[in-house]
């Protein structure tokens, strides 16, 4: 919903119930979407899965996000361009659009932060927030 369609929701007597609970899970969407730190917007419309050996299939699937449901976890592990950020990013969006909660983070600042906990005598508090 852009500006001019909430001013024309406002005027005409006020949102109903469902414009205020869409509005709020837009609102709710964008703060994750913020919150995730995700470095670049990347969707899977944009990735040419053509001529890679990814298993589109299998990349969708984790885009659905079910592997959250069962408590699991997705690693990508390739050579440099082989399209890894990209791909992880865009499953993120996707899993965060649907309701989950995410955040990103390189290898080399999710090893430092793990490697201070420790140190602060918080070991794993931190890890929850991973």
């Amino acid at each position: 919903m852009d500006e001019r369609q909430i001013l024309t929701v406002i005027t005409s007597g006020g949102p109903s119930d469902g414009t205020i609970a869409s509005l709020r899970r837009r609102g709710s969407i964008k703060y994750q979407l913020t919150i995730a730190k995700l470095p670049l917007a990347k969707d899977l419309d944009d990735f040419l899965f053509e001529g890679t050996p990814i298993n589109e299939t299998l990349v969708n699937e984790l885009a659905g996000g079910s592997f959250i449901a069962q408590q699991r976890n997705a690693v990508l592990v390739g050579g440099t361009g082989t399209g890894k950020t990209h791909l992880a990013i865009a499953i993120a969006r996707s899993c965060i659009r649907s309701g989950a909660r995410g955040r990103f983070y390189n290898v080399v600042d999710l090893v430092n932060r793990l490697e201070t906990e420790p140190r602060n005598a918080r070991q794993g508090v931190g890890s929850p927030t991973i």
